[in-house]
């Protein structure tokens, strides 16, 4: 393989001394780029022991992590002191985390007479200016078909830098410098103080969707450098460079920001801070937030969508799920808050081990379910209008009694932050005063979680029966909680009116431990209710994650028709000191909090064919891990 790589490597130091010619340095560019290829293709193809080969130093732990690697650009970037440098853009998807979008320059040199890849030189801004540059580089190489996504593009020529902004442009002009403009432009050199002293609390203040990671990893700070561009709509528009130190490696970035009145404060919008763009998509990108911003600001009932939607039962979605009347008729204000210590778990003790449920199947079924809620839901497609959905599971095995997070409860009333809460049936039958709170709460929809949380994927492989009694059994224990909660002294006296208000079936359905098979999808979605599950996980099961974690991995993937991933049985750690990081932030992102069943009527539900994590199969652990899942 290396036999023609070799021989360009001697042409090129056979010229060294009088200089090599555009066509020498040519034929080494396209050397080193095969071997650029060769890599990714070994990386996607799982072979560790060539990706190593090519690229000395790097871990074999990282390469076995990697699920795929799609590359969208890759260009020649120059060539100093005997480098062949590459700058790659794509997205990486590994098994160990979520999908990342990466640009790096990769360096290749000569070793042994072969091209590798310079394991310590990868780096965000491989500094040329150090290097002695060969002179007469060819201006770009292009991306092999094999690894240009399909129908995509053949890629520009690369530009290390972006070009200046266009300054005679007639809308994004030198702006003139008024007072609303300087108190803007001072945000962005607020906010890189802030990194460059560490302060990254004030750094998030000033940028709210900005990471508590990547400001606590930079050491050094050296800019930036601002041109003030035209208001745009109520924006202060800004192009600056900014070279930001992370250990060994360098950033330069240079692009654009958007900054926007919160009254009384600015704020730096993350949506609009761009790199490496031109002006005109800069433009376009602005306006299109800024039409979006106008949707949502738009009533609800402006927005439709091209295909007619309708609800699964036919009718459109109920205008109430609870009772505001019933919930404070039923219990005072002091008996809604959390108390402490109830959201401890204990595996000994009452309500520990708990037989099926007094009705073993609901008394009213509800309607078949239309094909486009078939499948496992990931998202909606709203349209691009921002609708969110936070979801908590709220569950229990049958060897625990979990807890109850009251806090998060708490915070949503309190924030009026409308939310659904996917309840198991025997955490409903061991916490019947808060299933019914949650059950009568006009703001909260709640869902089917499964009995004692089962692995639906095992259960349905060994006894189908089993695996619909988890959903059936849950079914009918919410029916005992509603009949309870309508005879309660307080709810016996109200109008016909708040009763009807609480809705008679649990209308969704979410998997535990996200698994599901094709058989066990099949019959959930035959008993008329559609599976959702999520497209943000907040990853709240990990112990190691603090609050600001857990809003910032949300923040950074939240979009349009999210559905959010939580937990609120004493099992998510941090998550009600998360909420009110990511609340406000949501807001102030242009976000209107919605029930599932909201979402689904506001938008396209987006599906697959499997359940999920992040990607397909990446939850397969879990049989091992958990089994049947039920604590049985």
């Amino acid at each position: 393989m290396f036999l023609g790589l070799r021989a360009g490597v001697l042409i090129l130091l056979a010229t060294f001394v009088a200089g090599p010619s555009a066509a020498q340095v040519a034929r080494a560019t396209a050397a080193a780029q095969d071997v650029l290829r060769a890599y990714f293709t070994a990386i996607n193809d799982h072979d560790c022991e060539q990706v190593l080969r090519l690229r000395p130093g790097y871990a074999t732990d990282k390469c076995e992590a990697i699920d795929h690697v799609t590359i969208e650009r890759l260009a020649f970037k120059g060539a100093a002191g005997g480098w062949q440098v590459f700058r790659v853009q794509g997205r990486i998807d590994r098994r160990d985390r979520d999908p990342q979008g990466f640009a790096y320059d990769y360096p290749l040199q000569t070793r042994d007479g072969d091209w590798v890849i310079d394991h310590a030189g990868v780096s965000k801004a491989f500094d040329l200016d150090a290097h002695r540059i060969l002179a007469d580089v060819p201006a770009a190489v292009a991306v092999s078909p094999e690894l240009r996504p399909a129908g995509s593009a053949p890629p520009p020529a690369p530009d290390a830098r972006i070009e200046g902004p266009d300054l005679t442009e007639p809308k994004l002009q030198i702006a003139a410098g008024s007072d609303s403009t300087a108190e803007a432009r001072d945000v962005i050199d607020r906010f890189y103080r802030a990194v460059r002293e560490h302060r990254c609390d004030d750094a998030l203040q000033l940028r709210p969707e900005y990471s508590v990671a990547r400001c606590e990893s930079v050491t050094k700070v050296v800019g930036p450098e601002i041109v003030s561009l035209n208001p745009y709509e109520g924006l202060e528009l800004f192009h600056f460079t900014v070279k930001l130190i992370r250990g060994e490696e360098i950033e330069d970035f240079e692009g654009f920001a958007a900054v926007k009145q919160r009254f009384p404060d600015w704020v730096i919008i993350s949506d609009l801070v761009l790199n490496d763009v031109p002006l005109d998509e800069y433009k376009a990108k602005v306006a299109d937030h800024v039409e979006k911003t106008r949707a949502r600001q738009a009533p609800v009932a402006s927005y439709a969508p091209e295909t007619e939607l309708t609800w699964w039962h036919s009718s459109p979605p109920p205008a109430r799920l609870g009772s505001e009347a019933l919930l404070q008729a039923c219990w005072p204000a002091a008996e809604l808050v959390h108390r402490p210590g109830e959201e401890h778990s204990y595996t000994s003790g009452e309500g520990v081990f708990l037989g099926p449920p007094l009705r073993l199947a609901p008394k009213t079924g509800i309607a078949a379910l239309p094909n486009r809620y078939r499948r496992s839901i990931r998202s909606v497609d709203t349209g691009g209008a921002r609708y969110i959905a936070l979801t908590f599971d709220v569950c229990e095995q049958n060897n625990d009694h979990a807890g109850y997070d009251g806090e998060i409860v708490d915070y949503l009333r309190e924030q009026d932050v409308r939310a659904t809460f996917f309840l198991g049936g025997k955490w409903m039958a061991t916490h019947p005063d808060r299933a019914m709170q949650l059950i009568a709460d006009p703001s909260f929809e709640t869902g089917n979680h499964a009995w004692t949380h089962g692995n639906m994927r095992l259960l349905d492989r060994n006894d189908p029966r089993e695996a619909e009694n988890q959903i059936l059994f849950t079914q009918a224990q919410y029916e005992l909680m509603r009949e309870r909660l309508l005879n309660l002294d307080g709810a016996r006296g109200l109008p016909r009116t708040e009763r009807d208000a609480i809705p008679e079936q649990l209308t969704t359905f979410r998997y535990p431990y996200g698994t599901c098979s094709p058989e066990s999808l099949e019959m959930v979605n035959d008993l008329g209710l559609p599976a959702v599950q999520w497209s943000i996980v907040s990853g709240d099961p990990d112990r190691s994650q603090t609050a600001r974690d857990i809003a910032q991995r949300i923040l950074r993937q939240a979009h349009p028709g999210a559905i959010v991933v939580m937990h609120a049985n004493g099992r998510g750690w941090n998550t009600a000191d998360a909420l009110p990081i990511l609340v406000p932030a949501l807001r102030e992102m242009g976000y209107e909090f919605v029930t599932v069943s909201e979402l689904l009527g506001l938008g396209v539900p987006v599906t697959a064919e499997d359940c999920y994590e992040n990607r397909p199969g990446d939850n397969a652990r879990y049989d091992r891990i958990f089994g049947r899942g039920t604590g049985d």
